[in-house]
C-alpha cells in the first residue's frame, strides 16, 4: 500500500497559528506547542509521509516569544473574592489553593485515591512521576466531603484549558490585573507556607519538588508531621484571612 503524503503546509502559516495560540494561551503553552510540532513532523518525515517539516527552522522567538518566569502571588483581598465567587469550578480552586497540588493532579484525583486524611497522586497522575501523598487539612476534608460521592472524578471531568478559560475571563470581570492562573494559588500556598515559618524543605516536600544537591542525595526523610501541620496551619491561616462569612463556605461542618 503507497502511504499518503500529507499537505506540505507553510512555515508562516504554522508560525502564524502559533503566535495566535500564544496570544490566548502564553508563550510557554505555544512554545510547548512547538516543541510537540517539531517531533511529530520529525517522525511524519522520517516515515516518508512529509517531504520537509516546515517547523524545523522556527524558533521560540518567532512563536511564543519570551517565557518570562512568572511571581504572581494572590493578596488577602484577591484570596476573599475569589474565594465566595460561586462556579462549578469554584470547589477545585479551592481545594488547589488548600494542597498547593497542580491542577492536572487534583483534576484526575479520585475518591478511591482519598484515604483518611491523606490524598495519595499515583506516580502516572504527578509531573515528575514520582508518587506523593497530600496532607489535608479539616478544611480540605470538609472541602471533599461536600463534593458529590457518586463521580468517579472527585471534581467532575473538566479540562485544566476550560478552568484557565473560565478564570482569565473572572479577571477580566473582576478587573483583575495582573490576571492570575491556576497554577498561581500553588505559588501562593508555597509562599504563605514559607511565610508562616514553614521550612523550605518541608515546603519542597509538600509541593513534591526534587530535592537539590545533597539533599537529593542523602535526605530520603518523608517529615509526615511537618507536613501535616503545615497544612493545617495553613488552612487555619486562610479562614483567618477569609474571615467568619467565607470559612461557613469553605468548610460546612467543619471542626
Amino acid at each position: 500500500m503507497k502511504a499518503a503524503k500529507l499537505r506540505n503546509p507553510e512555515r508562516v502559516e504554522v508560525r502564524h497559528a502559533l503566535r495566535r495560540y500564544a496570544e490566548e494561551r502564553g508563550p510557554i503553552a505555544a512554545n510547548r506547542a512547538l516543541s510537540i510540532l517539531k517531533t511529530a513532523l520529525r517522525f511524519a518525515g522520517d516515515g516518508g509521509y512529509l517531504e520537509i517539516s516546515p517547523v524545523d527552522r522556527l524558533s521560540s522567538e518567532l512563536t511564543g516569544g519570551a517565557e518570562v518566569s512568572r511571581d504572581r502571588v494572590l493578596t488577602d483581598e484577591e484570596l476573599r473574592r475569589l474565594w465566595q465567587t460561586s462556579s462549578s469550578h469554584t470547589p477545585l480552586l479551592r481545594f488547589l489553593l488548600l494542597t498547593g497540588q497542580r491542577i492536572g493532579e487534583a483534576q484526575r484525583a479520585r475518591w478511591s485515591h482519598v484515604h483518611g486524611d491523606r490524598w495519595h497522586i499515583p506516580k502516572e497522575h504527578s509531573k515528575n512521576h514520582r508518587a506523593h501523598w497530600v496532607a489535608l487539612s479539616r478544611q480540605a476534608l470538609a472541602l471533599l466531603r461536600a463534593q458529590d460521592a457518586s463521580r468517579e472524578l472527585i471534581f467532575g471531568t473538566a479540562t485544566d484549558t476550560g478552568v484557565q478559560a473560565w478564570l482569565r475571563r473572572w479577571c477580566e470581570r473582576e478587573r483583575i490585573s495582573p490576571a492570575f492562573r491556576p497554577h498561581d494559588l500553588r505559588r501562593t500556598c508555597a509562599t504563605r507556607l514559607n511565610t508562616l515559618g514553614v521550612l523550605p524543605h518541608i515546603t519542597e516536600k509538600i509541593l513534591n519538588h526534587t530535592m537539590q544537591g545533597v539533599m537529593a542525595i542523602y535526605n530520603r526523610a518523608d517529615y509526615e508531621a511537618e507536613r501535616v501541620e503545615a497544612m493545617q496551619r495553613w488552612a487555619d491561616e486562610l479562614d483567618r484571612i477569609l474571615g467568619q462569612s467565607a470559612r461557613l463556605i469553605a468548610a460546612p461542618g467543619a471542626a
